[in-house]
This record gives structure tokens, C-alpha cells and sequence, in this order.
């Protein structure tokens, strides 16, 4: 018995857009493949747009925000940081069209949350920034609950996407079409 390869055409794999939908459909290309990727990256935003984390969210970028915009601040919180022997990060700002920004951030808020708060009871800050609000216990709850959910999406996006080392989806993709 010989074994052949068989010719299924030529794979076209795409993010969700409907226009790519079409698109592929008009030129009578297939399979057409969704990257699954995309697929967890429009999950990720439609979860970051629930009333409640993006209210969590905006707490955490003000707070994040107010450590960017005053050098009085950036010096308290790195001071504090020695003193408390906590790794000297800058607290980071998410960035709208990157889900994962998102988590990026709130992952380094819960690392430097001891720091800022002590920060936050200085009185060089105090007297300068009135509109910074630590999170309140039920607030890092939520962060925690946050991250817990969206490292494992952080983690297999990172699988997908990773050009250096194939994934078995790729590899069978180039396998099957290739």
C-alpha cells in the first residue's frame, strides 16, 4: 500500500473579523482556520469590559497613574521600596488594545500593594495627591481573583504565539496543509 498525501488546499488561518470570513469564502480557500489566539484575546476585552473590572481597573490605573506623573511620588515609593525590601518596579499603566496589559498590571500593583500603601501614608503624598486611593481589602480580593483568571489565558496566548517554538496546533497545521 502507498502512502500519499492528500490535497485538501491550500489553509488559511485568520483572526475572528467577519470580513475574513468573507473574504476567504469569496477566493474558495479552505479550510479556514480562526486563530485561536484571537479568539482568547476578544474573550479577554469582553471580560475586561464588565462593569466591575473595569471598575477595578480604573482604580488600579489611577493609582498607577498618580506613581507616573509626580517625581515626588516616584522617590517616595522608591524609598519605601528599600525600606520594605521589595523589588524597586515602576507600577505599570495598561494599554486599551492589549488585554494582557491589563493583567501586566494589576499583577505588579498586588507585588508593590505594601509599598504603595505605605507611599500612600506619607505625608509628602498626602498633602500633594488627594485623588489616590489605595484599594480597600474587598478591591485586592478582586485583583486576586482577577489575575487567577487571566494568567491561564496570558499563559496559552503566549503558547500560540510564540513564532520560536512551534505548538502542536501549528505543527499539525504545517503537517496536514503544509
Amino acid at each position: 500500500m502507498e502512502l500519499g498525501r492528500v490535497n485538501l488546499g491550500i489553509a488559511v488561518v485568520t483572526d475572528n473579523a467577519r470580513n475574513m470570513d468573507v473574504a476567504v469564502r469569496e477566493a474558495g480557500l479552505a479550510p479556514h482556520i480562526k486563530f485561536f489566539a484571537h479568539t482568547l484575546n476578544l474573550a479577554s476585552q469582553a471580560g475586561l469590559s464588565v462593569p466591575r473590572v473595569s471598575r477595578l481597573l480604573a482604580k488600579v490605573r489611577r493609582v498607577a497613574a498618580a506613581f507616573h506623573r509626580s517625581t515626588t511620588v516616584t522617590a517616595v515609593l522608591a524609598s519605601k521600596q528599600k525600606q520594605l525590601d521589595i523589588p524597586s518596579h515602576k507600577l505599570i499603566i495598561d494599554v486599551p488594545t492589549r488585554w494582557n496589559s491589563s493583567l501586566d498590571m494589576v499583577e505588579r500593583y498586588l507585588e508593590q500593594q505594601a509599598v504603595v500603601a505605605a507611599a500612600l501614608l506619607s505625608t509628602d503624598i498626602r498633602r500633594n495627591a488627594r485623588e489616590i486611593d489605595n484599594l480597600d481589602g474587598s478591591d485586592i480580593r478582586d485583583t486576586e481573583d482577577f489575575v487567577k483568571l487571566l494568567k491561564p489565558l496570558k499563559t496559552a496566548t503566549t503558547v500560540l504565539c510564540d513564532e520560536k517554538k512551534p505548538n502542536c496546533i501549528s505543527h499539525c497545521a504545517i503537517k496536514a496543509y503544509g
